[in-house]
């Protein structure tokens, strides 16, 4: 049986609570601990190999799998740790044919920074996270209708089949692409200034973005996504950020009635 760490405080229902230990009857549950032991030592590695190598900001560390490999890690254990890298601003994790991992902007770790302090400071509830995420997406996609490349539009709808090929698979796989499709809207804006606020504001808004999606929605968000596509392609911005505003205002209200999804412990295809 594993050794109890110091309790800390009692939940609603009575079961006391530690540093990320909770006692239930005879179970500890030590799974979240022991992944976010896993990875801290991961965030230690790979600021060890930035600092190692000398890297600046917007040079590339290497993709998750390099970094799977140098730090001898699976990964879920990668993404956890970047994820975590990324909410600390040290990080970017970008998708398409320039997709990898980098070496943040310093400059974005301050907006970051500010933008949590807003948060807490004025207990500003998720609704708010998600209106700014609407005014990002809805702009970005309108700048993208008009100045998307032949060479964007087409990860863009690969993008699509491969969110089609994930429909009743890993619903984390699933998740991953659907935000890699924002991602590449996003930086077809060929704004630095939205793309580099989208990057910061995009770690703060991952959570928000965990839940679980039926077959029906997971179909639903496809055909989104493809008419959104279309749109760029015809570049017609009104009809782009029209869709847009339609499937991001259907997921906000879809995730009213959906559960949260758990953390992810499946490795990506």
């Amino acid at each position: 049986m594993p050794v109890p760490l110091p309790f800390s405080a009692k939940t609603a229902d009575g079961m006391a609570e530690g540093r990320g230990v909770r006692y239930n009857g005879a179970v500890w549950e030590v799974g979240r601990v022991a992944r976010t032991q896993r990875a801290n030592v991961v965030v230690d590695r790979v600021n060890a190999m930035i600092a190692s190598r000398g890297l600046r900001p917007g040079e590339s560390i290497g993709t998750l799998q390099d970094l799977c490999r140098a730090c001898g890690a699976s990964l879920p254990t990668v993404r956890r740790a970047l994820y975590l890298m990324q909410q600390d601003g040290a990080v970017v994790v970008r998708t398409g044919q320039q997709g990898g991992v980098y070496v943040a902007d310093a400059g974005a770790q301050p907006m970051l920074r500010g933008i949590q302090q807003v948060i807490f400071n004025e207990n500003a509830p998720d609704t708010a996270i998600q209106e700014m995420r609407l005014l990002l997406e809805t702009g970005a996609v309108w700048l993208a209708a008009d100045r998307v490349t032949e060479a964007e539009l087409e990860p863009l709808m690969e993008s699509v089949h491969k969110l089609d090929a994930l429909v009743g698979q890993n619903p984390h796989w699933f998740l991953r692409e659907n935000l890699r499709f924002h991602d590449l809207v996003v930086q077809a804006s060929h704004n630095i200034l939205l793309t580099r606020v989208y990057e910061s504001f995009e770690r703060l808004m991952y959570p928000t973005t965990l839940y679980e999606y039926t077959e029906a929605a997971q179909r639903e968000v496809v055909r989104s996504h493809r008419l959104i596509v279309e749109a760029l392609a015809q570049h017609n911005r009104e009809s782009a950020r029209r869709r847009m505003n339609k499937h991001l205002e259907a997921f906000f209200a879809y995730r009213t009635f959906h559960s949260r999804l758990p953390e992810e412990d499946t490795p990506a295809p």
